[in-house]
């Protein structure tokens, strides 16, 4: 019989961590489960160590254990992060790409896969600003130069929105919707801009036990899109609410407006088709089995869905490990054709950028709502 040595039991412990992301959905709402799961892909590592330490100390069976863990940790991590199959869209016809905003280059954008298609193509972004911190300059400055339409920002203060504002961001993204600020906020308020006139906007798009989730619909062609800035509970803030936020961010995927009032600019149903990019400090990753249960309601990730691996947001001061808590997720109606994370001054998170290709077709008749442009902290400022 082979000779077991100390090394099993930090196999088996190894092992059993690497299991936590198996957990049911909600049940990673305990701590320390959120951050021992948020390493889970890079178990790997420590486990080729010890299955090395173990065949130098002829213990066989903890070689093997760790050999069989590390492997199916990197497979699991390779179909997470690597999908070798894209979702597929529905298929669109022609060829043309609308640019649905200002005119900022000489040329619209381009699918990257350089695929037909038809739509509307813009650049999305999201960051969190370390409870005001940021260099606003920065901020603005990105903006531009990645010509950005569409902007969402968590841990905002008052402050920091005066500091933008003085910094031209105004000028560049004229309208804007801010969430409501609350003495349990997680580090500040949450807010969105956007270089086209809303059709519709909302200081709290959802119920979660986290800030508020301003958001601003826009109408691109036949299509009504709404774009929402959240931030849910870091699980030093409260584990359970964690857990809550997101799955409950779900609900987002499916709500089609229902507790919305028309607005006339949109009061034709048989036309538009509704779709949502939800942008943010999500506190998660692909290994929580919230996080996975919030995409399971409708949501694709735009860094995932490219299949060139995590889109590392945070921290921004460590070179590695870094993981992917920052996100930009849509809905079916919508194409990720690109997708990166820079550094900008100021905060702990990387901004997380994305070209979404929203698809313009019809759909059926359905409910189409959206609120009316007289929600508190919207600025439809002219240009």
């Amino acid at each position: 019989m082979p000779d077991i040595t100390w090394i099993t039991p930090v196999a088996v412990v190894l092992l059993l961590w690497a299991l936590l992301r198996m957990l049911p959905a909600g049940a990673d709402g305990r701590a320390p489960l959120p951050y021992l799961i948020s390493l889970g892909h890079l178990l790997w590592i420590p486990l080729v160590i010890v299955a090395i330490v173990a065949l130098a100390s002829d213990d066989v069976v903890s070689a093997v254990m760790a050999t069989t863990a590390a492997a199916a940790i990197g497979g699991i991590s390779l179909r997470t992060y690597h999908p070798r199959h894209q979702r597929a869209h529905p298929s669109v016809g022609g060829t043309a790409i609308e640019q649905w905003a200002r005119p900022r280059s000489a040329t619209p954008h381009a699918p990257a896969s350089g695929a037909p298609a038809s739509g509307a193509t813009l650049t999305v972004m999201t960051l969190n600003c370390r409870t005001g911190r940021v260099d606003a300059h920065s901020v603005v400055q990105a903006v531009q130069e990645r010509e950005v339409d569409v902007l969402a920002l968590q841990e905002l203060t008052v402050e920091a929105v005066a500091a933008l504002k003085d910094a031209g961001m105004d000028d560049i993204l004229p309208f804007h919707q801010l969430g409501g600020q609350h003495p349990d906020d997680n580090g500040g308020f949450n807010a969105i801009w956007s270089a086209q006139k809303p059709v519709g906007a909302c200081a709290d798009t959802v119920s979660i036990p986290a800030a508020e989730a301003p958001s601003l619909s826009l109408r691109l062609g036949p299509s009504i899109v709404r774009f929402v800035s959240a931030h849910t509970k870091s699980p030093q803030r409260g584990c359970r609410e964690w857990s809550q936020g997101i799955i409950g961010l779900g609900a987002l995927a499916s709500d089609g407006f229902a507790d919305h009032q028309t607005h006339p600019a949109t009061a034709d149903t048989t036309t538009m088709r509704m779709d949502t990019v939800l942008m943010g400090d999500l506190n998660s990753s692909p290994d929580h089995p919230s996080f996975r249960a919030l995409l399971a309601q409708g949501f694709h990730d735009a860094g995932l869905s490219l299949a060139h691996g995590p889109v590392a947001s945070f921290p921004s001061w460590a070179l590695w490990p870094r993981i992917d808590i920052d996100h930009i997720l849509f809905t079916e109606g919508i194409q990720s054709t690109a997708s990166t994370s820079f550094t900008v001054p100021g905060t702990d998170h990387l901004a997380v950028c994305a070209t979404l290709l929203i698809e313009t077709g019809t759909s059926s008749p359905g409910s189409c709502r959206v609120n009316p442009l007289d929600s508190p902290g919207l600025a439809l400022s002219g240009r």
